[in-house]
């Protein structure tokens, strides 16, 4: 019976030995998901949003590079993309309409790598779209969400290096215009902003030089499909007057009586100067002026029109003691 006894209690603890390395054989090597997870970020570290962005597809963590998927719990106003490109998803957002409200939204990450996964949960909100008026974009602060609706006026030639251009955009009441710097857009979507057609923008206030603007590739552009005959604000008689440069604007009206951002025309004006293009630099200065009233300085860039370009082309053609009729964008202190 001792002998029976003994073997039995060999036999256990050959069996505690056995589980005790088992476990050990099953115990993860390496860093964990969950551990990975923790150090996990999002480059799109604000809270309020109101435009696409991205998050990876993949995080190195000591060295070991793990899966991460993601998911949404609002998909009303965002998406993850179905595929991702260059180890990359976007979240896809679609705010809403300017009569409903903000949505919260909960956004999931899974880190994953051979059978061991994690979670790690981010959360933002989708902001609403803001009441599309010049007199909301006026009163908006620097780097506040924007929405304006309104006609294309002008627009900057298509870089195709940087795949974005630049529009004027004119209130639909004609009571404001504002200027869209650095549109993202395609070449066929660029070449479908043309003057007189009626667009919505949303993105972020920004201003520069006086000008009210959308700042740089904050911008993002919905065609209505609606056209508008646009026709320039006709300033011959203010400029004559002295009228026409303020020192400062304290009120949106002043901004507006400017017509600052927005297609004006001036004629039978007298070219006084002609500053450029020189060795140094390819853009051009332009005085324009009449004896007894105000000088108009028209700025003519390079980067906006080269060259090779008929714009270019005309203005460095003229001749001091010229008269012109033109019309031109307006900006606070040169056109």
């Amino acid at each position: 019976m001792k002998a029976i006894k003994k073997l039995f209690l060999g036999l256990l603890a050959l069996l505690a030995v056995v589980v005790v390395v088992a476990c050990k054989d099953d115990e993860p090597k390496g860093p964990t998901a969950a551990d990975a997870a923790k150090t996990l970020q999002i480059t799109q570290n604000k809270k309020e949003i109101i435009a696409d962005f991205e998050v990876t597809a993949v995080l190195l963590y000591e060295n070991v590079e793990f899966n991460v998927t993601w998911a949404v719990d609002q998909t009303s106003v965002a998406k993850v993309s179905a595929n991702a490109t260059n180890k990359k998803y976007k979240i896809e957002i679609t705010r809403p309409a300017s009569d409903k409200e903000d949505v919260k939204v909960n956004l999931t990450a899974t880190v994953s790598k051979d059978g061991d996964s994690a979670t790690k949960k981010f959360e933002f909100t989708v902001l609403k779209e803001a009441e599309p008026t010049f007199e909301n974009f006026f009163n908006a602060e620097s780097g506040d969400p924007v929405a304006f609706e309104g006609v294309i006026v002008g627009k900057q030639e298509y870089s195709e290096s940087y795949g974005n251009t630049s529009l004027n955009i004119r209130a639909l009441d004609g009571k404001g215009a504002i200027y869209a710097y650095r549109v993202k857009c395609t070449k066929e979507q660029y070449d479908s902003y043309v003057r007189g057609a009626v667009v919505k923008i949303n993105g972020e206030k920004d201003s520069y030089n006086g000008s009210l603007q959308v700042g740089q590739n904050t911008g993002v552009i919905e065609l209505t499909g609606e056209t508008q005959t646009v026709e320039p604000i006709n300033i011959t008689e203010e400029v004559k007057a002295g009228k026409w440069v303020a020192p400062e604007y304290e009120t949106m009206q002043e901004y507006i009586d400017l017509h600052v951002g927005d297609l004006v025309r001036v004629e039978d004006i007298t070219v006084m100067e002609v500053q450029g293009p020189t060795g140094d630099s390819s853009d051009m200065t332009i005085t324009l002026g009449y004896a007894e009233g105000q000088t108009v300085k028209m700025q003519i860039k390079y980067s906006s029109f080269n060259d090779q370009h008929e714009i270019y082309k005309l203005w460095s053609s003229l001749k001091e003691g010229e008269k012109i009729s033109a019309n031109f964008v307006r900006r606070k202190n040169f056109c």
